[in-house]
C-alpha cells in the first residue's frame, strides 16, 4: 500500500511511503533494495530475522541482506565519497571519543575555562548541542538567542567559534559536517551505496537528512519510507492501582497471548524503562519462567530493547564497592 501523500511525502519531494508486512520487507531485502534504520538495534533485530525467514524458505545460503543504521550507512557512503575523492573529503572525521577530547581541550583553553569547576563534563553536552544545530539548521546569529542575557548563548557562541578553529588548524571535519559535504558530492553525480533505498524507524528527518535524501532522489535514486502494518486494530484501556500492578498485568496479558498464539510477537512499551528495567525483568520471570534461575545463562523468551548501563554489571558494581572501601 502506497500512501503518497504522507507527511514524509510533502516534506521530502520524491519520497512514497509505504505500509508493509515483515514478509514484504525480507522479499525487498532479497530484491536487492538498501535498508537503512533509525538506531543499529533494529537494524541488529531485523537483520536476525532476516536470517530466520530465509531459513524457514529453506535457502542454506545467501547474500548478507543490505541493512545498516543512519549512523553506519553515512559513514559508508562518507568513505564512498572519499575513495572517489570528493571535495572535503580529505579531512579526518574524529571518532565519539576523539571529538569529546576536542571540545575539552577547546575549553581548557578558552578565557571562560576559569569560571567552570569540570570543563571535561561539559565536552559531552556542547558535542551534542553543536549536532542539534547542525542537523536542525538553527541559526545561532537569531535575536531570539540573544534576549534577557542569555549568558549561556553568549558561551556557546565563543566556544563553538573556537572548536572551529581548533577542527580547522588540526583538518578535522566534525561528523555532523558531512552531510552538507556529502549533498555536494550526490549532486556531482556521486554514486551512493545502493540505487533502491528503503527507510524504516524515523519518525521524523532533520533538515540535514532531508538535503542529503533530497539530493539522492534528484540524482536518480529510488527512495521509500517504509511503515510497518499495524496487527492489532483496537486498543483497551485498563486502569490500575499502581505501576507495580501494571507491570503485573501487562506479564499475565503477555502470557495468556503467547499461550494461545505460540509464533506471535507481543511487544510491552515502558516509558521508563532505564529506570524500571530490574522490575520489568523480575515480573517476567516470576510470571513467565516462574521458579527458573533469575542469573541462569539460558536464553528468556523475552527480549529488552535497552543496555545494561555499564555500572550495572557484577564485576563493574564490584570494583566501584572497592573504590569506595579505599576512600572510607
Amino acid at each position: 500500500m502506497t500512501q503518497a501523500g504522507s507527511d514524509i511525502s510533502s516534506r521530502i519531494s520524491g519520497v512514497s511511503t509505504q505500509a508493509v508486512d515483515y514478509r514484504s520487507l525480507f522479499v525487498r531485502l532479497q530484491a536487492g533494495h538498501q535498508l537503512i534504520t533509525a538506531n543499529s538495534r533494529l537494524s541488529r533485530v531485523l537483520e536476525d530475522q532476516y536470517n530466520q525467514w530465509r531459513i524457514g524458505q529453506g535457502d542454506s545460503q545467501w547474500s548478507s541482506p543490505e541493512i545498516a543504521s543512519w549512523k553506519l550507512w553515512l559513514d559508508r557512503l562518507w568513505e564512498n565519497a572519499a575513495l572517489q575523492g570528493a571535495a572535503g573529503t580529505d579531512r579526518a572525521v574524529p571518532g565519539d571519543r576523539q571529538l569529546t577530547s576536542l571540545w575539552e581541550s577547546t575549553l581548557k583553553h578558552e578565557p571562560l575555562e576559569h569560571t567552570l569547576l569540570r570543563p571535561e563534563s561539559l565536552a559531552n553536552q556542547l558535542r551534542d548541542t553543536r549536532k542539534l544545530i547542525i542537523d536542525w539548521r538553527l541559526d545561532p546569529n537569531d535575536p531570539a538567542w540573544f534576549g534577557d542575557g542569555n549568558e549561556n548563548h553568549v558561551a556557546f557562541r565563543q566556544w563553538n567559534r573556537a572548536f572551529e578553529r581548533r577542527c580547522e588548524k588540526g583538518r578535522w571535519v566534525p561528523p555532523e559536517d558531512r552531510t552538507a559535504i556529502l549533498v555536494k558530492a550526490v549532486e556531482e553525480t556521486l554514486p551512493a551505496v545502493g540505487q533502491r533505498i528503503d527507510l524504516l524507524g524515523f519518525d521524523e528527518y532533520s533538515p540535514a537528512q532531508v538535503s542529503l535524501l533530497s539530493a539522492l532522489i534528484q540524482s536518480g535514486h529510488d527512495v521509500c519510507h517504509l511503515l510497518i502494518e499495524s496487527r492489532q486494530s483496537k486498543a483497551v484501556l485498563l486502569k490500575c492501582r499502581d505501576s507495580n500492578e501494571e507491570l503485573q498485568q501487562a506479564a499475565r496479558r503477555v502470557r495468556y497471548w503467547f499461550e494461545n498464539d505460540p509464533g506471535s510477537s507481543i511487544a510491552i512499551v515502558v516509558p521508563d524503562l532505564q529506570e524500571r528495567r530490574r522490575a520489568v525483568e523480575r515480573q517476567l520471570e516470576e510470571t513467565l519462567v516462574p521458579g527458573g534461575n533469575p542469573d541462569s545463562q539460558q536464553a528468556k523468551p523475552w527480549n529488552i530493547s535497552i543496555g545494561v548501563p555499564l555500572i550495572r554489571l557484577p564485576m563493574i558494581e564490584t570494583a566501584f564497592d572497592l573504590f569506595k572501601l579505599l576512600d572510607s
